[in-house]
């Protein structure tokens, strides 16, 4: 080291004793940091303070996700609404809040939420399309199955015997007698009806068609003939004067006849008991839905799981090792062992034969892969059309689930809206004993 590099290296140590004596005296410690400032409140609750992070760093993890399938719901609404030309106006809305029970300040209605008033509103008014939507749905879905199990029947719902009946009631039985001699005297019934008729005056009498033992008078009905007028009849201390006005024997019925029969049969069914939810899905399932968020990618999952066709037997799901599946022409297979499984079917794989015996009871099964035929029965086997051939799918055998189900004493019913196979074990297809539920 030469004598000027030892003299700048005395300098710089001589700066950097004086820095250290001035800066910081001997002994003493380093100031602490300054603590972080308090996060500002977004509310107090009896003084205690919830944070503004509390409530929007959660949003991410917690409620994002839930927050975009609510949107992704409400677009589904809109484009439904829209295509089908579906308005909703402020009259509407109202009438839906006052269906839910709505009453009061709209202030205190939309804070119970966690809303603003406005975005309370919209709320209100994307659920009152909804369920326009739904019922809409719903009353035509019931009238497609309606009109299918009347087709079904193939004409055999016969409207039965029908009368058509005019009838005048009175209090007092001079103004019975009186009715019955002015239409004797050419007046027509309907005239006389209408002013002396304490009911049905509006209509001139008219009663309309019915079975005739369903009208109240029918034994005197049934003795007279077509375009007779009887009377006056007394009963529950009314008189009264009748016109058998035309007849109708057996035969079969139109739809229109029976249509609010069936649509009201088909309320009953499994595959009709979905609501708004199930509806919601039925239009996710037919959209084209990704979620591109990484974060929210999970919701995916979702989606793609409600493609997948459940099977539920006598209403409880049946998780199953592989799922069911359509081939190309629509149909279905189902995987045969896991279900069958669950209605307490024995079976038996011929793995020579590729053939897997089904039995139950006194019912039998046998399919073998790759073939459209099957044989059931026992003791006298009969082919039988399964419609499409049993597939082996990495070890399991799959077949079309009607026929099979059917062979051991069970019913099958699909379910478009959930996209479900509704199958019915034979125990739940018979008929309730009465006398043992009345002993019961």
């Amino acid at each position: 080291m030469d004598k000027s590099t030892r003299a700048g290296l005395a300098l710089l140590l001589a700066f950097a004793g004086l820095g250290v004596l001035v800066g910081v005296p001997a002994g003493a410690q380093a100031p602490a940091p300054a603590p972080a400032p308090a996060p500002p409140p977004a509310a107090t609750v009896n003084a205690a303070v919830i944070t503004v992070p509390e409530v929007t760093e959660p949003l991410t993890d917690e409620f994002a996700g839930l927050q975009l399938k609510r949107l992704i719901d409400r677009e589904l609404v809109r484009q439904e609404a829209q295509q089908l030309g579906l308005k909703v106006t402020d009259q509407d809305v109202a009438e839906y809040v006052a269906r839910i029970g709505g009453h009061g300040s709209m202030v205190l209605a939309a804070g119970r939420a966690g809303l603003s008033v406005d975005a309370y509103e919209h709320e209100l008014r994307h659920a009152a399309v909804l369920e326009t939507l739904f019922e809409s749905f719903r009353e035509k879905h019931l009238l497609r199955a309606a009109k299918a199990h009347f087709d079904a029947l193939g004409g055999s719902i016969g409207t039965g015997p029908r009368v058509h009946v005019y009838e005048i009631v009175c209090t007092d039985i001079k103004q019975a007698y009186l009715a019955l001699e002015r239409i004797k005297g050419g007046e027509p019934f309907p005239i006389v009806a209408s002013e002396l008729s304490i009911r049905n005056s509006e209509s001139g009498g008219d009663a309309g068609w019915l079975h005739p033992d369903d009208y109240h008078l029918g034994a005197d009905l049934a003795r007279m003939a077509v375009g007779e007028i009887g009377g006056p009849i007394l009963q529950g201390g009314e008189y009264f004067v009748i016109y058998k006005a035309e007849f109708v024997a057996d035969r079969p019925a139109d739809f229109e006849e029976v249509r609010s029969q069936l649509v009201t049969e088909m309320a009953t069914k499994p595959t009709m008991q979905f609501d708004a939810d199930d509806y919601l899905e039925l239009l996710a399932r037919r959209a084209q839905i990704r979620v591109t968020y990484q974060p929210l990618a999970y919701l995916n999952q979702y989606y793609a799981e409600l493609e997948h066709i459940r099977v539920l037997v006598d209403g409880r799901d049946l998780p199953l090792p592989s799922p069911p599946f359509r081939v190309k022409s629509g149909q279905t297979l189902i995987p045969v062992k896991p279900v069958l499984q669950q209605l307490d079917a024995a079976l038996t794989w011929n793995a020579e034969q590729m053939t897997l015996t089904v039995q139950r009871k006194e019912n039998a099964i046998r399919i073998t892969a790759g073939s459209q035929k099957a044989m059931v029965g026992i003791a006298n086997p009969v082919e039988v059309d399964l419609g499409l051939a049993a597939e082996l799918r990495e070890g399991m055998l799959f077949a079309p689930p009607r026929p099979v189900i059917e062979a051991v004493g069970g019913a099958v019913d699909w379910d478009a809206v959930r996209n479900a196979l509704l199958i019915f074990s034979p125990e739940s297809l018979e008929e309730p004993d009465d006398d043992l539920e009345a002993e019961g």
